[in-house]
């Protein structure tokens, strides 16, 4: 929070955009979304695509940030909003269903 509000004018919209990662990018759109930023999650396939449209072969943190904030200027994207608590609610149950079969099959 501190980087976003000393690095970017305050009078220019922010769009934060980020690729989807299971669920470790959650806590963060949740988190920026809740403070009042716009939040963008994209599908790894669609960014995958438009990497290779740019014919971009190499992958660091580095190239895929930049990869991403030019796919948020370009590019027409609809912006995110948290899902309803009743489907995140859904959500948790059906990882830890996964998860209890996993370990049943281990056992």
């Amino acid at each position: 929070m501190n980087w976003l509000k000393g690095s970017v004018d305050p009078s220019v919209e922010l769009l934060v955009v980020m690729e989807a990662t299971g669920v470790y990018h959650q806590g963060i759109a949740h988190y920026l979304y809740d403070n009042g930023y716009n939040v963008c999650v994209m599908q790894s396939g669609r960014v995958k695509r438009y990497a290779q449209s740019l014919d971009q072969r190499s992958k660091t943190d580095a190239l895929d940030s930049r990869m991403l904030s030019m796919l948020g200027l370009e590019r027409s994207i609809r912006l995110w909003n948290p899902p309803s608590k009743a489907l995140q609610a859904l959500k948790a149950l059906s990882r830890e269903r996964s998860s209890l079969l996993k370990d049943r099959t281990i056992e």
